[in-house]
């Protein structure tokens, strides 16, 4: 924080035009629109406006150098000067960065659920003999958990013979 005291504070000069303006267009109105009938007089908050528009022009000198720092910043990786073994080191940690992410993304896909949906529905219906049905499977990575929606398995009646298990939300352990 001294390095952006230091930097900054001292060129954000506040003069008495911008704190009677920021008094009469600001703070005078949000006082009437919170419903506060007794107004300070300026001297009263003077210091109060000098702090905010303060931080406010400190803040914009900030964001408009951060801006500047981003749009004039350059990385470049030279693997030229680097050894074999780096090379294959770095090479193995791209590589199982892109594996991970293109696991987790179909991990996260409509066709693992489904895939995942199906497969503990056959094997529902393996077990019990009937037609299990299931409206939704969620898989959760962090912590792993897997949450199943609208689990049925039907009885062994009739179709209008209420089912042998019926669950609304499931999140086994």
């Amino acid at each position: 924080m001294k390095f952006f005291d230091y930097r900054f504070r001292q060129f954000a000069v506040v003069d008495t035009r911008e704190i009677e303006g920021y008094y009469r267009e600001k703070f005078l109105p949000e006082l009437a629109a919170r419903g506060i009938e007794k107004q300070p007089s300026l001297a009263e908050v003077e210091e109060k406006i000098r702090g905010i528009l303060t931080e406010e022009k400190v803040n914009l000198q900030i964001d408009v150098w951060l801006k500047s720092l981003k749009e004039s910043a350059s990385i470049e990786i030279s693997i030229e000067h680097m050894s074999t073994r780096t090379k294959i080191v770095l090479t193995l940690v791209v590589s199982f960065a892109l594996f991970l992410v293109l696991l987790l993304t179909f991990l996260n896909s409509n066709t693992f659920r489904e895939q995942l949906k199906n497969q503990i529905i056959g094997r529902l219906d393996e077990i019990t003999g009937g037609r299990s049905s299931i409206d939704r499977v969620q898989v959760h990575f962090f912590p792993l958990r897997i949450q199943i929606d609208q689990l049925t398995i039907p009885g062994n009646g009739t179709i209008l013979s209420p089912p042998f298990l019926s669950v609304q939300k499931m999140r086994p352990g």
